[in-house]
């Protein structure tokens, strides 16, 4: 549907199902919309062959491609240093045969290759293939509310365990979190990384500190306090990671974390200032044994990027959440978990 010059909405498809009963005949009441777009670069083919030493490439259209630029034909990379075109037709100069493609992407300047120099025969297709061009960005995950009486849904439950952490009375932040600036499927990336901005939106379900039985000189009998920090306002950046990796899991999420070693705060600080708690709560420790407390965050408004994007925070990127622990008195040993939803779009 679309606004019409009213600010109604008019319908331009509707698709009725009967989803008015108790249990849904369909996994969810919402339907999924799909979507691609198309951003080509110029494509071409040989009207003659060449050998692994030709460096003038004759074909059949050079006038969309760039006066200099990166080629691709079959699995070689070739640059070239002119173009020349006669009605259409026309010629690749000054190529260089075998070559590399830097790119830079997330702080880091790549350098790519491909298959060594070899024969290409006339009618091959040709791409050209540069950092200023995408071929066929696809994604999904967008969809549709339907009407209906069947209003839960069900999809993946994320988590993020940080290990190992010494707790003691000076507070420290074990790790922080937050969704993606930008999204490709399921890749996630700094902003302008990947194809989209990321537009899900992170639903916190629990939290959880479990702390085992050390003993002795390493535990302490007391309260851990466990707090929430949004957006702290000390926080500088994070060599942030993604949570699809076989060692994270292998989760489909578009959130990113940081753990307590990849941290920058401001000036002298070392732990998360706020910015605005949003939870605290206490856990116990003990010398006989584990004990584990967790706490209910499904009360809490979801965590959501920025309007307009960043890699900050928001509102010049998404909201980052810290995680603070520290205790009353003593020390110990604990594992802070957390775990959260998304609603992925």
């Amino acid at each position: 549907m679309f606004r019409g010059s009213d600010g109604k909405w008019v319908y331009a498809h509707r698709m009725k199902n009967n989803n008015v009963n108790r249990e849904a005949y369909m996994r969810s009441s919402n339907l999924p919309v799909r979507y691609s777009i198309d951003n080509d670069s110029p494509v071409t083919f040989l009207t003659s062959a060449i050998d692994s030493s030709t460096t003038t490439i004759a074909v059949d259209n050079v006038q969309e491609f760039s006066d200099t630029g990166t080629l691709m034909i079959d699995n070689e990379i070739i640059t070239y240093t002119g173009r020349s075109t006669t009605d259409g037709a026309g010629n690749f100069t000054g190529a260089t045969r075998a070559a590399t493609l830097s790119q830079y992407l997330q702080g880091t300047t790549s350098s790519l290759s491909a298959g060594s120099a070899t024969t290409h025969t006339s009618g091959t297709g040709i791409i050209e293939i540069s950092n200023t061009c995408s071929p066929t960005l696809s994604h999904w995950g967008s969809s549709l509310i339907m009407d209906g009486g069947f209003e839960k849904d069900r999809g993946y439950l994320f988590t993020y365990p940080e290990t190992n952490v010494d707790i003691t009375t000076t507070p420290q932040t074990a790790f922080v979190v937050r969704l993606a600036p930008s999204v490709s499927n399921s890749s996630t990336g700094r902003l302008g990384a990947k194809d989209l901005l990321n537009r899900s939106q992170m639903l916190l379900e629990e939290i959880a500190v479990s702390v085992g039985r050390s003993g002795g000189f390493f535990s302490s009998v007391g309260e851990i306090v466990v707090q929430g920090i949004i957006n702290p306002r000390n926080f500088v950046t994070a060599n942030w990671k993604g949570l699809t990796g076989v060692d994270e899991g292998g989760q489909p999420s578009f959130a990113q974390v940081a753990g307590r070693n990849d941290i920058t705060w401001d000036g002298s600080d070392t732990y998360a200032l706020p910015g605005e708690q949003i939870f605290a709560f206490t856990a116990s420790s003990s010398n006989s044994g584990s004990t584990v407390t967790s706490s209910d965050l499904t009360k809490l408004k979801e965590m959501s990027g920025a309007p307009l994007g960043g890699d900050f925070q928001y509102p010049d990127g998404p909201d980052v959440l810290a995680i603070n622990v520290f205790m009353v008195f003593g020390s110990t040993k604990a594992t802070v978990i957390l775990k959260w939803i998304e609603a992925q779009a």
